[in-house]
């Protein structure tokens, strides 16, 4: 029998038959699917393999190094099998949406070792513990992570103060590359924020390159803030660079410079953006621009993880914590309702927290912090609003 790449399969329930999987995440091959396939990978057994199906726990992940394979029947035969432990057998992370049997194993080219993306990411570069004073879920983290390692461009979507910014300043940190942020809603001429300007020297014309043609001829992270925010001309700008041309065409330059400039192949794209009605001041992102990220969901922390970060980065006491955290989540949902033009971020309960370590009570605190970013003028205004949720707690 011949020693080969090791394989690694499970058993399909309603044909009673062997079939390789590539990792948790990625697809069993689509060959092995077709019901003709299947058919003729029964016919093809030996007795100890026949036997095995018969006999094992078919919801088991199993292996071997020691198979022949018919590559007519696409059937394997063992004379050994053994049963996968998490050591043996961790999920991958390749990207794939289908895996070639025939090019993997049987041409002898090893697939990337099940254990080696997933364990070594989150090995090198672990989600942050709460205690650190910063709080996201660990497949949100490691997924970011994921995605900035392999060029991926990616969006994060949710409400205003929800560290969607400060987790990928986090990441890059982590990863130590640059991470470079351009604030897209602050962008009144895309045209000469991201590709530039001409001006006058010397009696003639010249073109000055705006940094954002630079940056992207750099590796790192380029993170456009509030995308949702940006002028809709825009888009005609950012569409070749995030597609398979990566690509940024500068036409309005002069004769004496590029007119278009090639995006580096580790510079990865990350927006953040508030999608919705109840978000005043945005626009409705174009379909196709969107289609070029992977989009991530970011919310507000869970109340007790909330009070507790604000507990480690302040030093207020829990109790306090959970009442401002309180205060700040009724808002929110005032805010999401439409009922006031408002929110409250973890940045302001942050500031809240500070204030009942410097000696202001939590009535004061929270009038300061939250109360006071609301109109006041006007009968039931939101200020009255915002009291009235206040004196709730």
């Amino acid at each position: 029998m011949e020693i080969c790449p090791k394989v690694y399969f499970k058993v399909n329930k309603n044909y009673g038959v062997m079939v390789p999987v590539s990792g948790i995440i990625s697809k069993i091959d689509k060959e092995f699917l077709k019901p003709e396939v299947l058919d003729a990978n029964k016919k093809g057994y030996n007795d100890y393999t026949r036997d095995f199906i018969h006999n094992c726990d078919k919801s088991d992940v199993f292996y071997s190094e020691s198979y022949n394979y018919d590559p007519k029947n696409f059937t394997f035969n063992f004379d050994e099998i053994n049963i996968c432990n998490d050591n043996d057998f961790i999920e991958m992370s390749t990207g794939e949406s289908t895996f070639d049997v025939r090019k993997t194993y049987v041409s002898g080219v090893k697939h990337e070792d099940a254990m080696s993306f997933m364990k070594k990411l989150t090995r090198d570069y672990p989600c942050p513990d709460v205690n650190s004073g910063f709080y996201v879920e660990e497949r949100r983290w490691n997924i970011l992570v994921r995605n900035i390692m392999k060029h991926k461009n990616t969006m994060l979507v949710g409400p205003t103060g929800t560290g969607k910014t400060d987790v990928i300043i986090r990441i890059c940190k982590a990863l130590n590359i640059p991470c470079r942020i351009y604030d897209m809603g602050a962008m009144m001429d895309p045209l000469t924020d991201l590709l530039g300007s001409h001006r006058l020297e010397n009696g003639s014309s010249k073109f000055d390159y705006a940094k954002f043609v630079q940056d992207v001829q750099e590796p790192g992270v380029i993170l456009l803030d509030e995308l949702s925010r940006a002028p809709q001309m825009t888009n005609n700008i950012l569409f070749p660079c995030l597609d398979d041309r990566r690509m940024l065409p500068v036409e309005i330059a002069d004769s004496n410079g590029p007119r278009s400039v090639p995006v580096h192949p580790e510079c990865t794209f990350i927006a953040t953006a508030n999608i919705g009605s109840e978000y005043s001041g945005t626009n409705e992102l174009d379909a196709a621009l969107e289609n070029r990220f992977m989009t991530i969901q970011v919310d507000y922390l869970p109340k007790s993880i909330e009070a507790q970060v604000l507990t480690i980065r302040t030093g207020c006491d829990e109790k306090s914590a959970l009442k401002v955290v309180g205060v700040a989540n009724a808002i929110r949902e005032r805010y999401l309702e439409g009922s006031l033009s408002k929110t409250i971020s973890t940045r302001e309960t942050l500031a809240c927290g500070e204030l009942l370590v410097d000696g202001f009570s939590l009535l004061e605190a929270v009038n300061f912090s939250f109360c006071e970013k609301f109109p006041k003028y006007g009968e039931n205004s939101e200020y009255d609003t915002v009291k009235k949720i206040m004196m709730g707690f």
